[in-house]
């Protein structure tokens, strides 16, 4: 859409709105006029009401900004959501709060509300109905409305403007049914605001970000769709407070260098709470809601390149993680490392049913890693026991297995069998939070120290970034993942190999008399009488 103008009277009007009738509704501004930041104003408000087409019409008929936690958006909404009301373009204007949840609905509701009821121009002339989460404006038969995504209610909406908070956790079904609810509305627009989440490929909240992102970028020519994001980028040092301003564009207002300061230490200390700093105070989408490696940490314990030929004859525990059906499999191989005694090397393996390649949400890994020889697939279409069976025993020839740990609700029984008749020793292990919790205490402690060495194997470093950590009330943690897509096989049965490993008797010391033979007194004196 070309000809488009700014139509600088038409940003200042909502602008003028806010600051004019709209007072704080809470911390220590409560009850003062709402006067907006350089960013809410000159980057937000402004532009999106600003613009207007060469037929006269506003341009933008979305908008998408992305924020910090504490930059003031709620509050923002809520005045944006007023104006929508009360001064909209259109006749008995529908404005429609949108949230996951009732919960989440009544709380952006109770803002609207309360903004409002601070006002005494606004409070005189709307009427408020708690029960119903609704807002009315008699003089123009307009109202303001909370929708909930457990409560659907989309029939005969005819929307003017939409507000969508939080969209990283928005519901699918209720943003598809709200998205063209403004079509007989001569300037609809849909205003959505949030923070970073979980990346997710079927998530509205990914969809939008990455689209907002290729808008800014000139990858999409949409001249109808509004991004704003303020983010420290991805290649950035995030402990650099240099860059937090660039994700916290309220810094010094709502938000405190001091106390992203604290966060950002408290962080540094912990690998599992740089995810919700980097996510939450960077604006930064993350893999998973709480790592349990970063990795960063992750590829600096690679160590050496793994070469399976230098561990012939080598003493070797394993830790076998079967699926039942379709999914990924996987086997670890943990042996000392010769250049490091103090350290352990992996070897892995991991299998795929060759029939479940195409359909898996990660097909164009998978077949990425099989071309490179990482992955393996198996006749079939669901996991071959007798394939996995012959690959250990190949791999039983080569090294000294000691055991091999197996979950205690193990799938493969029968594979179970076969193994000890080959005179391996299978040894299960439970998959629960004081099974697992010392197991990964070692494995955190071995790849913070660097001596956990993988060799960067792509298979296994795409497990650990899946990884996620569970804690229960006593503190103890055990693995997770996020979705079932998330796979983290191939770590599994690492730990369960670190139960193996920890568990083996130390090799016997060799007799002294068999390296140097039997010394005599006089040798010991050296020949004194």
């Amino acid at each position: 859409m070309r000809g488009c103008r700014f139509h600088a009277a038409r940003g200042q009007h909502p602008r003028d709105f806010i600051q004019t009738f709209c007072r704080h509704t809470k911390g220590k501004w409560v009850g003062e006029r709402f006067v907006l930041l350089p960013w809410e104003s000159a980057g937000v408000v402004e532009p999106v009401y600003g613009w207007v087409r060469p037929d006269g019409r506003r341009r933008h008929t979305r908008a998408s900004i992305w924020t910090a936690k504490k930059q003031g958006k709620t509050e923002l909404l809520a005045a944006i959501a007023a104006h929508g009301l009360v001064a909209g373009d259109s006749g008995a204007p529908e404005v429609y709060i949108a949230a996951r949840d009732r919960w989440q609905a009544a709380i952006m509701f109770q803002n609207v509300a309360r903004m409002i009821r601070q006002s005494p121009a606004l409070d005189r002339q709307c009427e408020i109905i708690d029960s119903r989460h609704v807002i009315t404006f008699p003089a123009n038969s307009g109202k303001i409305e909370a929708l909930s995504a457990d409560a659907p209610k989309t029939e005969g909406i005819s929307a003017n403007l939409i507000l969508y908070d939080e969209l990283h956790v928005a519901d699918r079904g209720l943003f598809e049914a709200l998205l063209y609810s403004g079509a007989s509305r001569q300037e609809p627009l849909l205003l959505m605001i949030s923070t970073a989440g979980v990346v997710d490929e079927t998530s509205i909240g990914w969809e939008q970000y990455r689209y907002a992102k290729q808008v800014l970028d000139g990858t999409i020519d949409d001249d109808s769709y509004f991004a704003a994001i303020w983010e420290v980028p991805a290649e950035a040092d995030w402990t650099d407070p240099g860059v937090w301003p660039l994700a916290n564009p309220s810094i010094g207002v709502t938000v405190q260098v001091g106390e992203l300061a604290e966060q950002c230490r408290a962080a540094q200390a912990s690998p599992s709470q740089q995810s919700p700093f980097r996510r939450y105070r960077c604006n930064q989408w993350q893999q998973q809601s709480e790592r349990a490696i970063d990795l960063a940490v992750w590829d600096a314990s690679a160590g050496h390149p793994i070469d399976e030929g230098a561990y012939a004859g080598a003493r070797a525990c394993g830790g076998l993680d079967l699926a039942a059906t379709s999914d990924l499999n996987a086997l670890a191989w943990l042996v000392p490392c010769p250049h490091d005694p103090e350290a352990v090397d992996v070897i892995c393996r991991s299998w795929v049913p060759e029939a479940a390649v195409a359909k898996a949400r990660a097909a164009r890994l998978y077949e990425q890693w099989i071309r490179a020889g990482v992955l393996r697939t198996m006749p079939g279409v669901v996991a071959n026991y007798a394939f996995i069976r012959q690959s250990i025993l190949e791999d039983a020839g080569r090294w000294v297995v000691d055991s091999i740990a197996v979950d205690r609700l193990f799938q493969g029984l029968e594979l179970t069998t076969d193994l000890e008749d080959e005179g391996l020793t299978v040894a299960p292990v439970g998959m629960g939070f004081l099974s697992m919790a010392p197991l990964m205490r070692e494995f955190e402690r071995l790849v913070t120290a660097g001596r956990l060495h993988h060799g960067g194997h792509p298979v296994l470093r795409w497990c650990v970034d899946n990884l996620q950590v569970r804690t229960d009330e006593a503190g103890n943690r055990k693995p997770a993942r996020a979705n079932a897509d998330a796979k983290i096989d191939l770590v599994i049965a690492v730990l369960l190999a670190i139960d193996r490993f920890a568990r083996q008797p130390a090799a016997p010391e060799q007799s002294v008399y068999l390296t140097r033979g039997i010394r005599s007194l006089g040798d010991v004196l050296g020949g004194v009488d």
